[in-house]
């Protein structure tokens, strides 16, 4: 079977630099592969002119063009997707859509389906996970593949190859009702299959299938360099959805990740590598195993990882640093005790204090992530956590406006509180700006503010983090630790240094 695997633009309409390379179709691609089928990942955001903006001050705006290119049906990127259907001529097209990217999804869905009625349209990811119903009536998506897509998407597809009925889902319905983790529609009926069981061996999963990626020379080394060394998150903060439950974080064992690093080295040139763990030190003891590793086979990489401040010390940083780690993310939400404590984070401002240090005396750099806007916020909350960052002085600090999301508890929190609508029609989706999706009045975003000073406020906090972050000692800093990456990769400078200017002068 010829399947393609879409990862749905967005990044092409608002103008702001797009990272990395889609990871969860990546996985899905190689098991394909390995049971013959052909398989191509169209990543539509690298199908033309990539945007190079770091400018995140207009989200708004940036956002508000993303609608408007959704109804635009002669919009060059829809006839793009419309000429590599034509070309590719696939019997399936899997696409993946979180919340903001929904209404792009539901658009290639129908683009598909124009293409060729009889091509079937399956959709994962997280909204389709926590909304397969008005997906499935939409009547351009036949299937939901819900929470991990590994195992259930290669049953579904080994299940359709084999069948040769036009009417597929009467002959197929014994099979296809017992491939856990599908959702589908049947004589104007809604079926969703039983939850499929994680995967506990993450090593019995092929690595992502990177080769299948179109447009290669669109990515950089650091893009290929995206890597998960688990699944899964211990905590629950209230802003994020959970979609492996309680269930405990599953492991890579150390060969296999390394076997992984080599192959892309070796393949890609890639030299800096991102590890997108949702909690790279969960689990100290692995982390310590694997910087030994690194270092022992002299791996010669820089890599940067995601963690908590709750979650590091100094024994711990010293053997990272050793092995190679250059960047530590981290996310401290906000300087408010109050607010901070509402997150369900887990930690407190004097671990943040305590982490910051580690960082600062072991010469790590470190990037901090806030956000404001929570429907509980006031004016007061916000303004401690500008004075907190101004504290703690990140080399980088990452400001966000709170967008809602189903399924967490800081959405239902807002809905209690008369702020958020459960549940939002179908069609909003394409005709409201994502920064407002659920909204009961997107002019009252907090319960304390109306919209002029919540924009004010907002817009003042935005100018002051990328103030900070635009110093030039910042900046130089940044440049200094992506020294072997430019070695080995000097399209890189030119890359790095576009995007500064652009975002300095936009």
């Amino acid at each position: 079977m010829k399947i393609l695997l879409i990862d749905p633009p967005i990044r092409r309409f608002t103008g702001v630099a797009s990272f990395f390379f889609p990871t969860s179709l990546a996985y899905l691609a190689a098991p394909l592969k390995n049971t013959n089928h052909k398989v191509l990942i169209y990543d539509v955001d690298r199908g033309g002119e990539v945007p190079n903006s770091l400018d995140f001050n207009n989200s708004y705006n940036q956002m508000q063009r993303y609608v408007n290119a959704i109804n635009e049906s002669a919009n060059s990127v829809w006839k793009e997707v419309t000429n590599t259907l034509l070309r590719y001529k696939p019997d399936l097209v899997g696409i993946t859509a979180m919340t903001t990217k929904i209404a792009s999804a539901m658009k290639i869905a129908e683009l598909v389906k124009e293409y060729n009625s009889n091509c079937h349209v399956v959709m994962g990811g997280p909204h389709p996970t926590i909304g397969p119903d008005d997906i499935l009536k939409s009547g351009s998506v036949d299937f939901i593949c819900r929470n991990e897509g590994e195992e259930s998407f290669l049953q579904l597809v080994d299940a359709l190859d084999r069948n040769t009925s036009s009417d597929y889902l009467q002959s197929l319905s014994p099979v296809i009702n017992q491939i856990k983790g599908i959702s589908f529609k049947e004589n104007d009926r809604i079926i969703h299959n039983d939850n499929a069981m994680f995967i506990d061996d993450l090593d019995s999963i092929p690595y992502p299938a990177r080769e299948s990626l179109m447009n290669q020379r669109k990515y950089s080394s650091e893009d290929i360099g995206m890597i998960l060394t688990s699944r899964g998150c211990p905590y629950r903060c209230s802003y994020c959805f959970h979609p492996f439950g309680s269930n405990s974080v599953k492991y890579r064992s150390i060969d296999n990740i390394l076997g992984e690093i080599e192959e892309i080295k070796k393949r890609y040139g890639s030299y800096h590598f991102s590890f997108k763990d949702d909690s790279f030190t969960v689990k100290r003891s692995h982390v310590m195993e694997l910087c030994e590793a690194l270092i022992k086979n002299k791996t010669d990489i820089n890599w940067d990882c995601t963690t908590r401040v709750n979650l590091v010390d100094r024994e711990m940083l010293k053997i990272m640093k050793k092995a190679g780690c250059n960047v530590i993310k981290v996310g401290v939400e906000s300087g408010s005790k109050r607010i901070l404590e509402d997150t369900n984070k887990g930690i407190t401002h004097e671990q943040i204090r305590k982490a910051a240090k580690l960082f600062n005396d072991l010469g790590i750099f470190w990037s901090a992530y806030f956000m404001i806007g929570l429907p509980q916020e006031t004016e007061e909350d916000m303004l401690q956590t500008y004075e907190f960052m101004k504290e703690i002085d990140p080399f980088y600090a990452g400001l966000g406006v709170y967008n809602p999301f189903p399924e967490t508890e800081l959405f239902n929190m807002g809905v209690k509180m008369g702020i958020l609508k459960e549940k939002i029609g179908f069609e909003d989706f394409k005709q409201v700006n994502p920064i407002d999706y659920y909204f009961i009045n997107p002019e009252k975003r907090v319960a304390a503010l109306n919209k002029d000073e919540f924009e004010k406020i907002s817009a003042r906090m935005m100018d002051a983090f990328n103030n900070h972050n635009k110093k030039f000692s910042k900046l130089a800093r940044r440049g200094w630790e992506r020294r072997k990456q430019y070695v080995h990769d000097p399209r890189m400078i030119k890359n790095d240094v576009g995007k500064v200017l652009s975002w300095i002068w936009p």
